[in-house]
């Protein structure tokens, strides 16, 4: 898919599950124009990165999710996965290591319990 389609889409998807319901609201929370807004959701005009850089703290997610496919079929829960999963990767690294530890582990006890 095309990056200009594969950004609008996300920017679309992230609007939803953020509650933006209106270009002019995603303009106003990114700081930029609403043109602007328009011409990248429909795929008139490329974003550079800082824009999109704009968006992603706008909406509360980190750059490559707006570039990265499948995220137009995004449900909130998977946006919380997505949210912790961040969290976790911006963890010092002993804090990291140990908390995918603890999820590895709890991952492979809920498995066995599903098998008994």
């Amino acid at each position: 898919m095309e990056a200009r389609t594969l950004l609008s889409n996300n920017l679309k998807a992230m609007m939803k599950i953020q509650g933006i319901d209106t270009q002019k609201a995603l303009a106003d929370c990114a700081g930029v124009s609403i043109t602007q807004v328009a011409n990248i959701l429909h795929h008139r005009k490329a974003a550079s990165v800082d824009v999109v850089e704009k968006f992603a703290d706008a909406l509360g997610c980190p750059c490559w999710q707006l570039l990265a496919p499948g995220l137009q079929n995004l449900k909130q829960s998977d946006q919380n996965v997505l949210d912790i999963l961040t969290w976790i990767m911006n963890l010092p690294e002993n804090d990291r290591e140990l908390m995918l530890k603890v999820i590895f582990r709890f991952a492979i006890l809920h498995h066995e319990s599903t098998l008994q």
